[in-house]
């Protein structure tokens, strides 16, 4: 897609002023230097010496070399592209082993390859293949600048299984060998216990709702592989059959979030940064959801003046709550059908404290217990929790569905033949199928239109048409819900 002369103009202003909410949304070629850079980076070249691209890959597909000092492949992935390109950009980025066959993403997607093919063409000049290998050296150019992990581990981490063809590949593509990126200070990190702490940045578009989505989240806590300190989120998990731990803190001043990770296995290390993007919605366009809120009456209300939005009626920094785990939160909203979130909480507690196994904390080496996996659940005599018998029927079938394949909680397939395969479930309604494309999928239409609280918040502001807020209904819930707690807080004594 070209860049009119009216975009190129405005792209140069936000480039001039290093406007953090187009990164990822256009890239810079500077014709003098022959190489591409994000909107945020320091240069500033002439207008006549540069050009504007949708995406990397065109940049690139021209000719332009990606920019040492600002990373292109560490930008927040752009918006614009079709929902089935998409879905199939995050089954690519949520496979850690090595590359599979664009059949292989087809039939997942449930098209033919040669239609992935034409699309991904269409979009981005490459194939899938093409994308996802570029994607890896993206990744594994990040983990050479940012952590000293030895360049095996790295090549590990990049789903390669020799450090030649790494060596080989990294070279092609950024002109210069791994090595040359790494500083004097890393250099001599590296090897050096450097396995045992991993940290790294998590780039989002400003402005970035921390205090909503890190709120949401702690209301929302699972007790024991959870904690929320009084600014930051740590969480112990299993991967891969990998335990691992993990913290993240808000950089406001860098637009990123901060990584800090523990885990044996470096495969998996690219899957644990897809994830906690899609959590923290970190991916979203702030500049196209204020666009789509713009005078809209119930976000112009006392929630936006309290998580600092902006003052126009547009949910800038407003984020959609994602899942780490989709059968854990699939679990975790069907206990929470027709009871209150206190109670909602004490039931995934207990859950976890009956089902769920005990590992140690990688990091304080401490027992703790961690969400049962749908195997565990799936083969339980008769779940006993307090709750009825029908829910825990329905958390049972669920289990034995993903385990014999019969039910996919990825969110890279089709939203509304997903809907219409989970109704099938006995005990699973509207609320359940609407929370679990909202949260598992992250369906950003997703609507549950019959929510107590957004019944009351809508009666209670009949001037919101939520049908034109197509297709960002999910969003719209979001804000109703912090809306509504941040009345019910100011009514607390």
């Amino acid at each position: 897609m070209k860049v009119n002369p009216t975009q190129a103009k405005m792209y140069y202003q936000a480039m001039l002023a290093r406007d953090n909410r187009f990164d990822g949304k256009f890239f810079v070629g500077v014709k003098t230097t022959g190489i591409y850079c994000r909107p945020i980076c320091p240069a500033r070249p002439q207008f006549k010496n540069v050009e504007f691209f949708k995406t990397a890959f065109a940049a690139e597909q021209k000719g332009y070399r990606p920019c040492l000092r600002c990373r292109p492949e560490g930008a927040p992935v752009g918006s614009g592209h079709s929902p089935l390109v998409i879905r199939a950009l995050q089954l690519i980025a949520s496979e850690s082993g090595p590359l599979l066959q664009e059949a292989d993403y087809a039939e997942q997607l449930g098209i033919s390859a040669r239609h992935l093919r034409r699309l991904f063409q269409a979009e981005f000049g490459r194939t899938p293949k093409q994308i996802a290998a570029t994607l890896r050296l993206n990744f594994a150019r990040k983990l050479v600048c940012e952590t000293a992990l030895p360049l095996t581990t790295v090549a590990l981490s990049a789903g390669f299984r020799s450090l030649r063809r790494f060596n080989a590949a990294f070279k092609e593509r950024f002109s210069r060998p791994p090595s040359d990126f790494r500083t004097a200070k890393m250099g001599s990190e590296a090897g050096r216990n450097s396995t045992s702490l991993i940290t790294l940045s998590l780039p989002y578009r400003s402005p970035f709702d921390w205090a909503g989505i890190y709120r949401f989240f702690k209301r929302h806590a699972l007790q024991g592989p959870e904690y929320f300190g009084e600014n930051h989120y740590e969480r112990v998990f299993s991967l891969k059959d990998q335990i691992g731990w993990l913290e993240l803190h808000n950089l406001p001043n860098q637009a990123s979030l901060q990584l800090s990770l523990m885990c044996p296995d470096p495969r998996i290390l690219s899957l644990v940064v897809h994830r906690l993007r899609r959590m923290w919605d970190l991916d979203s366009d702030p500049l196209l959801l204020a666009q789509a809120f713009e005078g809209v009456p119930l976000l112009a209300g006392s929630y936006l003046k309290d998580t600092q939005l902006s003052n126009s009626g547009s949910p800038s920094g407003l984020r959609l709550p994602g899942a780490w785990d989709g059968f854990e939160t699939t679990v975790a909203i069907i206990l929470g059908q027709m009871v209150s979130l206190a109670r909602a909480r004490h039931l995934l507690a207990e859950l976890i404290q009956l089902y769920g196994p005990s590992v140690l904390h990688p990091r304080t080496l401490n027992p703790v217990q961690i969400f049962p996996s749908p195997e565990t659940l799936a083969n339980a005599p008769e779940l006993q929790l307090g709750t009825t018998r029908q829910r825990l029927h329905t958390i049972q079938n669920l289990a034995r569905m993903v385990v014999s394949g019969q039910l996919s909680l990825s969110p890279a397939q089709d939203p509304q033949r997903f809907r219409a395969q989970l109704q099938k479930l006995p005990g699973i309604g509207p609320w359940t199928t609407e929370m679990i494309a909202l949260r598992v999928l992250g369906d950003t239409d997703a609507f549950p239109a019959n929510d107590l609280i957004i019944k009351r918040m809508l009666k209670a502001h009949p001037g919101l048409e939520i049908d034109k807020l197509k297709p960002w209904r999910a969003y719209a819930a979001i804000a109703i819900w912090e809306q509504a707690w941040v009345e019910s807080s100011r009514e607390s004594p």
